[in-house]
């Protein structure tokens, strides 16, 4: 029978792995309503050895972070450390990491309530934070006891998308209208207020514009999301990184 996987934000993910994230995520939704999501899921060992490859280079001697792989010798160069191809745990399908929605880092920096309730309840769902130990708060892995590739309940299937809940045109209009001081289709406007955290007067005044710019500042320094403008404009990029469309 083939190993299954299915998609969570958009990553692979095996379906026992992506079992106990669901219950995490449900968790993590009921303490603080924000989504936690899936940066890095299941890789193939071609995808593990283009990190590698990025972030290390071929050195006899010197260097810092010395690794060795396939008989040769390689330094690390530049951004986060990786692990050599065929020792990394997402190549098991056991290693995630994640991400929230919040408008902070959140479980991505050490030391802040987000980050500090999944060390402290990873466990609980079937995870070790063991990225705590290496600098990579956000790097969680199923324990050892439990099968990536067995779930509890049947296999959840991709879910087709969402109805759209806003309109990108009539977000673009009161944007451009709100630039005047003038307030329309404020339905919209008060859903996407809802989500970035603004109040919600239905007004696309300042105050929006500042905490639609946050957020998409937010998913700029995010792996797998498009640039973003970064003037609170609501451009379709954005809404859909806000999960809106």
């Amino acid at each position: 029978m083939p190993k299954q996987t299915v998609l969570r934000t958009g990553k692979p993910v095996p379906i026992g792995t992506a079992e106990a994230f669901d219950n995490l995520a449900s968790a993590f939704k009921r303490e603080f309503n924000l989504e936690l999501r899936v940066t890095s899921g299941l890789r193939t060992r071609a995808e593990q050895e283009r990190l590698f490859f990025a972030r290390y280079r071929k050195q006899a001697t010197g260097g810092t972070g010395a690794r060795w792989y396939k008989g040769v010798r390689y330094v690390h160069v530049t951004g986060p450390v990786v692990a050599v191809p065929g020792t990394s745990r997402h190549e098991s399908g056991r290693a995630l990491d994640i991400h929230d929605t919040g408008t902070t880092p959140g479980v991505t920096r050490f030391n802040n309530a987000r980050s500090d309730w999944i060390r402290k309840n990873a466990a609980r769902f079937g995870f070790s934070p063991n990225g705590f130990g290496f600098g990579e708060p956000w790097h969680i892995e199923l324990k050892a006891d439990r099968d990536p590739y067995k779930a509890t309940k049947p296999a959840v299937k991709p879910s087709k998308p969402k109805p759209q809940t806003v309109s990108v045109v009539r977000l673009e209009a009161a944007y451009r209208a709100g630039l005047l001081r003038m307030w329309i289709n404020k339905a919209d406007v008060r859903v996407l207020q809802a989500r970035v955290g603004a109040a919600a007067d239905g007004c696309y005044g300042e105050a929006t514009r500042n905490r639609v710019a946050i957020k998409q500042r937010y998913y700029n320094r995010q792996p797998g999301y498009p640039k973003l403008p970064e003037n609170g404009r609501p451009t379709n990029a954005t809404l859909k990184a806000l999960g809106l469309i």
